[in-house]
């Protein structure tokens, strides 16, 4: 066998002696092409497939899930001017789940830009769909700008106009809220949605909005007392809320360092005021009707 290899060489060489220059040239760049077709050739199958992890995304949304796949070592590629995200397409299943237990990928609500594109022929029916779509995403758009707040999602159920009084049905909302980690909301703060919310939809009351966060835990307590406050109230409440704050980060930052404490405190304050009328009757006492003093004097 070796023998065998050694003469085929010999006949190699001896065949390449014989050529001419131009031949050898020629004979040349199809080896090296050959070699460079294997090598890509080996590349392109050794290569990972690419699948769609997410398409149609917006920038924000786009953004969150690149920084998850640096943290989880994950190759991405970007398409359709970065709305579309691929990676292998045998992580691609794995990756969703991973990125749904936290709430990725998060759409921004298309807000009233929707009737940026007017399409001719829309009926009533699709116009009012598209306008509490628009509503809903304004809202959470809104909402999303409060420190505590990671994204929220409104839901907002438009009763349609009716000729009949009797059957109109009220508005209602629901307000679901991802709150950053270590973070909370007040009282005054969820208050504060709920007005934001009712009063951006018409016939829409306190009573009939619900916050709750992703937690399941319900926010909104729609009793008579959650309005009870008034301003002056409420910033005095939030002024106590704050220095407790404060004094509680003042103890711990020493001890754990900074950055490393979060503290919310809830004060609930009772300003009701009582007024008491109190009547008192002793039979043991005599009261006096009338009283007549005379004084008289005299000098001699």
């Amino acid at each position: 066998m070796a023998a065998t290899f050694k003469d085929f060489g010999s006949q190699l060489k001896t065949f390449f002696v014989e050529l001419s220059v131009e031949r050898k040239i020629v004979f040349a760049l199809v080896i090296i092409g050959v070699v460079i077709a294997v090598y890509f050739t080996a590349l392109y199958a050794t290569a990972p497939q690419y699948g769609v992890l997410y398409s149609n995304l917006n920038a924000p949304a786009a953004s969150g899930i690149i920084d998850k796949l640096h943290s989880y070592n994950i190759p991405y590629k970007l398409s359709d001017r970065g709305k579309t995200i691929l990676i292998p397409k045998n992580k691609v299943y794995e990756t969703r789940l991973k990125l749904a237990s936290i709430g990725l990928p998060h759409q921004e609500g298309v807000g009233f830009s929707i009737f940026d594109k007017v399409q001719i022929g829309m009926t009533d029916f699709m116009q009012h769909v598209d306008y509490q779509r628009a509503l809903q995403g304004e809202l959470e758009r809104t909402i999303d700008q409060i420190d505590s707040v990671k994204y929220s999602r409104v839901l907002i159920v438009l009763p349609r106009n009716s000729v009949f009084v009797t059957r109109r049905t009220p508005s209602k909302a629901s307000v679901i809220i991802k709150l950053k980690p270590g973070m909370t909301l007040n009282k005054m703060q969820v208050n504060g949605i709920i007005h934001l919310v009712a009063s951006s939809v018409e016939g829409l009351k306190p009573k009939n909005i619900t916050v709750v966060d992703t937690d399941g835990r319900l926010l909104s307590m729609p009793t008579k007392s959650s309005f009870e406050y008034t301003v002056n109230q409420l910033n005095y409440v939030h002024k106590i809320e704050k220095n407790l704050e404060n004094k509680i980060n003042s103890m711990l930052i020493p001890v754990v360092g900074e950055g490393n404490v979060t503290s919310k405190v809830y004060v609930k304050v009772d300003f009701s005021k009582k007024t008491e009328s109190k009547l008192t009757y002793n039979p043991n006492t005599t009261a006096i009707v009338s009283q007549q003093t005379y004084r008289s004097s005299s000098t001699g």
